[in-house]
């Protein structure tokens, strides 16, 4: 049976937060005082039907059953939401006390196995909490207050907004654990979505997978991930555990995105940006004052290095990264062609051998077309002129750009 573990964007968040010490130990001491753990429970009966266990002994049997397979010790109560006919389930926690809501006509589409799903899936949320000690509880909270502080920037938002997504991943693979079965989990999916009685799931999977050739781009959604993502997502992890968590991580992250940006994906697109200007500057005799001050505005650290290459690695990464990210990459070297107007195009030329070896000519081209204000004809001459001018420059000698 596979195991139910975070996903690496939780443990990594985590270790990220622990290394914060005073913000940990002040979220780690935090506890819900029993007045507003009381307030929240009277919230509950104003608003729903709390289910007895006498009356709807089926439903509590499935959970206990959920709990059992999840191998937690929740305390669980379910309640019918009033006044509302959209199909949906939520979990309050309160210490060991699990709350379950559920909405529309959910008893009533659902066989028992995807009824003991969709618990299992709610349930999940507690055993995340509880894991290593209640870690992730702690994560949570840190994660979401950062995001919702009005001077948090977007970086934070989005990282809150994925730790959510991965969350969600784990408890659907946490009804899989409660009901043993991956078409019971995927039914429940689909029918909670459409409202649909009767679903077949290999067509959805088919759909999904269509979905993810056209447009891998990434999930959007806010909280959960779309539909077809989670249904995809757990069918691989289902299928071939061992071989799904990087294809898992591009169908919710998506490529690297200078648009939309979490605090990991940050330092990675700075790390790019600086390895990347490294390779640009390279070269003795652009390393004037002028790009020296450039460079310093990029990153006031940056040294001009020997040993920078355009490496596989590199390569690869611009190639993966958003049409946004590429376009953000070339406005860099647009940059360096154009900071220091003693040097005349020779700058350009050696950027256009960079972006050729990036394999981001044409986007690069485009951007200088428009910048410049050229026609084609004035692009063609202007190039012409950039690499006669690096030809003399290389004359006397420059360092390759790429590693052998």
């Amino acid at each position: 049976m596979n195991t139910l573990v975070p996903f690496p964007f939780h443990l990594q968040l985590r270790d990220h937060f622990k290394q914060r010490e005073r913000t940990w130990k002040w979220f780690s001491e935090q506890q819900v005082k029993e007045e507003q753990a009381q307030s929240h429970r009277t919230a509950l009966l104003k608003n729903t039907y709390r289910l007895d266990p006498e009356t709807f002994a089926k439903p509590y049997a499935l959970a206990q059953q959920a709990v059992k397979a999840l191998n937690i010790d929740a305390e669980v109560t379910l309640y019918q939401e009033q006044n509302t006919a959209q199909l949906n389930a939520g979990i309050s926690i309160i210490g060991k006390e699990a709350h379950i809501v559920l909405s529309g006509r959910l008893m009533d589409l659902l066989t028992e196995k995807e009824l003991l799903a969709l618990l299992g899936h709610e349930l999940a949320h507690y055993l995340f909490y509880n894991l290593d000690g209640g870690e992730h509880e702690v994560t949570t909270r840190v994660a979401y207050a950062i995001a919702n502080d009005e001077r948090s920037e977007d970086v934070h938002v989005e990282t809150a907004r994925l730790y959510s997504l991965y969350v969600e991943l784990f408890c659907d693979r946490g009804a899989f654990q409660a009901a043993q079965d991956a078409e019971a989990v995927l039914s429940c999916l689909v029918k909670l979505h459409t409202g649909l009685a009767q679903v077949n799931t290999a067509s959805f999977i088919q759909q999904a997978e269509e979905v993810i050739n056209a447009d891998n781009s990434g999930s959007e959604g806010p909280t959960h991930p779309e539909n077809y993502l989670r249904c995809l997502a757990l069918h691989y992890w289902n299928t071939n555990a061992n071989d799904t968590q990087e294809k898992i991580e591009r169908m919710v992250r998506g490529p690297l995105d200078v648009n939309n940006l979490d605090i990991f994906r940050q330092k990675e697109l700075q790390q790019l940006t600086h390895d990347l200007l490294q390779v640009a500057v390279k070269p003795q005799w652009i390393y004037s004052t002028a790009m020296t001050a450039l460079c310093r505005s990029y990153f006031p650290d940056l040294k001009r290095s020997p040993n920078a290459f355009v490496t596989d690695a590199m390569r690869e990464q611009v190639k993966a990264a958003s049409d946004g990210t590429r376009n953000y990459l070339c406005y860099v070297l647009l940059d360096v062609a154009r900071c220091d107007g003693e040097q005349e195009e020779v700058p350009l030329g050696h950027v256009l051998e960079l972006v050729e070896l990036l394999e981001l000519r044409t986007e690069f081209e485009a951007i200088l077309r428009k910048e410049l204000k050229l026609g084609a004809r004035e692009l063609k001459l202007l190039k012409e002129r950039a690499m006669a001018g690096l030809a003399k420059m290389k004359d006397v000698g420059e360092e390759s750009l790429q590693a052998d």
